[in-house]
């Protein structure tokens, strides 16, 4: 059975940097070869392992991975969507294969780097922050995003007199160019067409080749209530302009912290003091809610400090249908600062009664 990279490292879609980063290294940690010595099913694992944080540490790969999904993804690569090179990583420090034999590279004037040099899908990644309060109702936000149209001098041709793109003569149409000295032969995109196997005899001045013109607006977007920081929100043709048109932009969700409320997953968490007296008799405290409603809680009689009480459908929507998750109230006991004389008089009773 097929396992995906977020299967191989134990992580979740939403995963963070961090979290990707934190994963990668236990695992690496784990199943070092030099740990399992022998293990043949170990070293396996280990350049899953490692094939799968390459792709997943990256913003730009690890987008495609997600719209492409596992198989076509892998497909691609072995067809030349980047340079292969047999699973070579350097264990722990999260370099490839590339970086080890830059130098060879550099001999044959293609830079250090034989990776992303080629098509680019303009695909970006920003990062939004949003209150808590926000994340548990949803809402509507206004950003300033790239906006992009055709261009007007080109026709989006990208070619000033609107002539059709015709053959690149570098690479004879192929999108990549192979390099060699005997011992290694290297392909590579082609930088003449930028892999796409295609020229514009006249490049349009006015949008730069890029067959649009590029502006920024404002833009309403929808935070849909239950939003957890590391989910991302994909807005198509808001990205740059890529070798195929707009990308996309990947909004990626940041929720602050709430000095009230702590969230743990689908529930909520609250701490409430209560006055001695109902802690002991029981009775009745108001919570206002992230949403601003108001709402009652049933204290019990002699409550303890630190006492959870759960109050169910009152924690973060799931995100499935009208769910909800827990609030939980745990209790601290506030003592009165001062006492009245009849009031000392009856705890003093209510002691020696006790």
């Amino acid at each position: 059975m097929t396992t995906d990279y977020y299967s191989t490292l134990g992580i979740s879609k939403n995963a963070t940097t961090a979290e990707i980063k934190k994963a990668y290294h236990k695992q690496v940690k784990e199943n070092h070869p030099d740990k399992n010595k022998g293990d043949v099913k170990s070293e396996e694992k280990f350049k899953k392992i490692n094939e799968a944080y390459q792709t997943l540490k990256d913003d730009n790969k690890k987008s495609a991975y997600d719209r492409m999904g596992h198989g076509n993804y892998r497909q691609q690569e072995s067809h030349g969507g980047q340079s292969q090179h047999g699973g070579f990583h350097q264990a722990g420090g999260g370099q490839g294969f590339e970086d080890v034999f830059s130098d060879i590279f550099s001999q044959f004037g293609f830079g250090g780097n034989s990776r992303n040099q080629g098509s680019e899908n303009g695909d970006i990644l920003r990062r939004v922050n949003i209150s808590l309060a926000d994340a548990y109702s949803g809402a509507e936000i206004d950003l300033n995003l790239p906006t992009h149209k055709k261009c007007t001098g080109c026709g989006g041709t990208k070619d000033a007199k609107r002539k059709p793109p015709t053959t690149c003569s570098a690479c004879g149409g192929k999108g990549f160019t192979v390099a060699g000295n005997g011992f290694f032969n290297v392909k590579q995109p082609c930088r003449t067409c930028r892999g796409q196997g295609r020229t514009v005899e006249n490049p349009c001045r006015k949008c730069n080749a890029t067959g649009y013109e590029s502006s920024t607006s404002k833009v309403s977007v929808s935070i849909p209530k239950g939003v957890e920081t590391g989910t991302r929100l994909s807005l198509s043709e808001h990205g740059e302009i890529g070798d195929n048109g707009p990308g996309t932009l990947y909004l990626e969700i940041q929720v602050e912290p709430n000095n009230i409320f702590d969230r743990r997953g689908d529930d909520l968490f609250i701490t409430k003091k209560i006055n001695f007296i109902d802690a002991i008799l029981g009775g009745y405290i108001n919570i206002t809610h992230l949403d601003g409603k108001t709402f009652n809680v049933k204290i019990p009689e002699r409550c303890q400090v630190g006492t959870k009480l759960r109050i169910k459908g009152k924690g973060m929507p799931t995100g499935r249908s009208d769910n909800y998750g827990n609030l939980w109230m745990i209790t601290s006991i506030e003592l009165p600062s001062k006492l009245s004389k009849k009031q000392t008089k009856i705890l003093k009773e209510f002691k020696d009664a006790s």
